[in-house]
């Protein structure tokens, strides 16, 4: 039998070193890479998915409150746009092109920003090092990521500080501190004036909260049964349930407050911009709002038209239903995700290459596992939710660490498909409203990599062969995103 309490072989440290110092390479090749896509495209880029450079440009002229009568997109709250107008005036900047790519820059330094707060919070999950780097490379890497990260929009501030203020909550639901809570507050409240895409998130925090709250700590007395309305009485009185009210309460202020001063245009938003309203959607019968997207709950909510996908890797932005697979959201978010020019869009980065097509057919091939891996973390994390209350019922929900990060993922699924039901054209099925919930799906994903990872071990080729076709779909986005990046270059000259 194999004596654990002997000190480690001078073979094993060697190999351990060895294996230490190959992922340290790893992480620097990743980042390195990361960071330099994202200046590169952000010095050759000019346009955005839509023109949030003139709201910038009318808050430059003073600071005020804006709505969609003056623009398109004034009905957004204001922080980055304040921003932006604050950082032209200190540089004093007027060329149009030197501040879209300015910018730019700022949010490929809140990109940055945002991975440093993924790889910390996929470190705290504590799983196998090789799912973490796996997953971090996957987020670092990311095609539609990097593309956001590289436009003059609100985005990525919305995603930097939702992504902050998810892993401050999860950091209070596992160790008390106030601190935790504080920078959870002020990371919601600035990801709640950057973008409406913080709310899920938003929705996520204040229900754990409230569940801590109500039920007690994540000291939990086995499973209650129905002469226990006393003892859950009795929880209201104590200490720590108390403070999590005042959390709870003070959440609300936070949240009510961010809106109040975000100068958010509800009105105008939903008397220009809900397509669906009032508009019938059928369970099977095909009906059109705008351009074809949601056309039945059938066809948009419960296909995934993989094979149409590889016919046809680029999306067509006209009025006719081409190709079909427009009309599916999960495969409009697969795609989308995945390879950074299947949108079509902006204008400026469309390309009629067939190179490209045929990389996005090989990306959406592989990628196929990734979209596995990512179900099974689903499933997994799901599993320990319901056996959690199964053992010890809705006490189980004061333990707000075990399953947050499925609660803010799901959200943002229920999210997407609320908007796309209320919006219903295509254009509404964008990935990049479910990033500002990019570290709990990251974390969720982990655990998927990490439940393959352990189901391959005494199957090494098999192992071998998934980290090879992980790896090699990383040096594809690289590819992706390069090939973008040469073709604008193209254009500006």
């Amino acid at each position: 039998m194999t004596d654990f309490s002997s000190p480690p072989t001078e073979q094993c440290l060697d190999r351990s070193m060895a294996s230490n110092w190959l992922y340290a390479i790893g992480y620097m090749a990743v980042i390195g890479i990361a960071l330099f896509q994202r200046g590169s495209l952000a010095l050759a880029n000019r346009e955005a998915n839509d023109n949030h450079y003139q709201v910038i440009q009318l808050l430059s002229e003073g600071i005020r409150s804006l709505s969609m009568e003056d623009c398109k997109e004034c009905f957004h709250p204001k922080l980055f746009y304040v921003t932006c107008a604050l950082l032209f005036g200190l540089v004093g900047s007027t060329d149009a092109d030197a501040q879209i790519v300015l910018a730019q820059f700022v949010n490929c330094i809140a990109g940055a920003t945002t991975l440093l707060v993924i790889w910390l919070g996929l470190r705290a999950q504590r799983v196998s090092v090789l799912s973490l780097y796996l997953t971090f490379a996957w987020c670092a890497l990311n095609p539609r990521f990097i593309g956001i990260n590289s436009q003059a929009s609100n985005d990525s501030f919305a995603i930097l500080f939702t992504t902050l203020a998810i892993y401050f909550t999860w950091r209070l639901l596992n160790h008390d501190k106030v601190i935790d809570f504080t920078l959870a507050q002020l990371s919601l409240s600035c990801a709640i004036l950057s973008k409406g895409t913080s709310w899920p998130a938003a929705v996520a925090i204040l229900l754990v909260l409230l569940a801590r709250s109500v039920l007690g700590t994540s000291t939990c007395i086995g499973k209650p049964n129905n002469n226990r309305f006393f003892e859950l009485v009795a929880h209201a009185f104590r200490g720590p349930t108390r403070k999590y009210a005042v959390y709870s309460a003070t959440c609300v202020a936070v949240c009510a407050l961010s809106v109040k001063y975000g100068d958010y245009d509800f009105k105008s938003y939903d008397t220009y911009a809900n397509l669906g309203k009032g508009k019938a959607l059928g369970w099977f019968e095909r009906t059109t709002v705008g351009r074809p997207g949601v056309i039945s709950i059938a066809d948009s909510y419960f296909t995934f038209r993989f094979i149409d996908l590889l016919k046809n890797p680029i999306n067509i932005r006209e009025q006719e239903l081409n190709p079909m697979h427009r009309s599916s959201l999960w495969t409009q978010l697969y795609g989308r995700l995945h390879c950074i020019q299947f949108d079509y869009h902006p204008s400026s980065w469309r390309t009629e290459s067939e190179f490209v097509r045929n990389l996005n057919r090989v990306i959406f091939a592989i990628a196929i596992l990734w979209l596995g891996a990512a179900m099974l973390g689903f499933a997994n994390q799901f599993r320990v939710l319901i056996r959690g209350i199964r053992n010890a019922g809705f006490y189980f929900l004061a333990q707000g660490d075990r399953y947050f990060h499925l609660l803010a993922a799901g959200g943002y699924l229920v999210f997407i498909v609320y908007f796309t039901y209320s919006y219903r054209d295509f254009a509404a099925m964008k990935v990049i409203y479910m990033f500002p919930g990019l570290l709990s799906f990251a974390v969720l994903l982990q655990s998927g990599v990490h439940a393959v990872e352990k189901n391959l071990r005494r199957h090494p080729k098999c192992k071998i062969a998934w980290i090879a076709a992980s790896l090699f779909l990383c040096m594809l986005y690289v590819w992706n995103v390069e090939l973008l990046i040469e073709h604008l270059e193209r254009v500006v000259e």
